[in-house]
């Protein structure tokens, strides 16, 4: 299910994703993964974990 091309972007819930979660397992698995990390998953304030997703970066044009 990996691909070069592709970036995986994990976005775990309310509590977050502990190690034993399918998510982490595919964070892990998967090498071109990211994670939207929040400073506190039991109360979330909705403008820090927008704060924190990773910029969009356009593809390379493959040569």
């Amino acid at each position: 299910m990996h691909s070069e091309l592709i970036r995986y972007l994990i976005v775990p819930g309310w509590q977050g994703s502990p190690d034993n979660h399918w998510q982490s397992h595919w964070q892990h698995s998967l090498p071109n993964s990211a994670r939207v990390e929040q400073a506190d998953w039991v109360t979330p304030r909705r403008e820090d974990w927008v704060a924190r997703w990773p910029r969009p970066s356009r593809p390379t044009a493959r040569r």
